[in-house]
């Protein structure tokens, strides 16, 4: 079956349809069913909602695996990652926060130039995600505005959650 999946993904099946979130969220739980997956697209990135939950399964392996070389660190996948924040709407906030979350895990000439996009949104959730994703790669000032954030009633729980798992 395994097989199959990665015959669906590789070729965009269904592309837009919301299951794809639920098969590849079960997929980020086993590193066996991730690096098949991601070995049998050879550096393709899907496109539409099916490139946005490839992409939070990478962000998954990454997060629990430190040696994980993350698929969207290359041209090809800073590329989509640029167009998801430069052409998702209010409705599509998910997406730039998915986005955000893989910035630690690309080189620094890709987190700079994300960071620039992401750092000012206007939502404060993405904003949230910037602040844990420069607290991640060490900026001390991302840590503060973390600590900022979980003095706000509005925003404590995630700031301080992030603040926890980074220690």
């Amino acid at each position: 079956g395994l097989k199959k999946l990665s015959e669906f993904v590789n070729n965009d099946y269904k592309n837009e349809e919301y299951l794809w979130s639920v098969i590849l969220n079960i997929a980020s739980e086993s590193p066996a069913k991730y690096y098949f997956i991601i070995q049998s697209l050879k550096g393709k990135i899907p496109t539409g909602f099916l490139g946005i939950t490839y992409l939070d399964m990478c962000n998954a392996a990454a997060i629990e695996q430190s040696t994980f070389k993350h698929p969207f660190n290359t041209e090809n996948g800073f590329a989509f990652l640029e167009k998801t924040v430069n052409n998702s709407g209010p409705e599509e906030e998910s997406y730039i926060i998915s986005v955000t979350t893989s910035i630690p895990f690309l080189a620094k000439a890709y987190q700079e130039r994300l960071f620039d996009l992401v750092g000012n949104h206007k939502s404060a959730d993405v904003r949230i995600e910037a602040a844990w994703a420069g607290a991640k790669t060490g900026n001390d000032k991302a840590i503060g505005k973390l600590v900022d954030y979980s003095k706000d009633y509005r925003y404590s729980s995630k700031a301080t959650d992030y603040l926890r798992e980074l220690e």
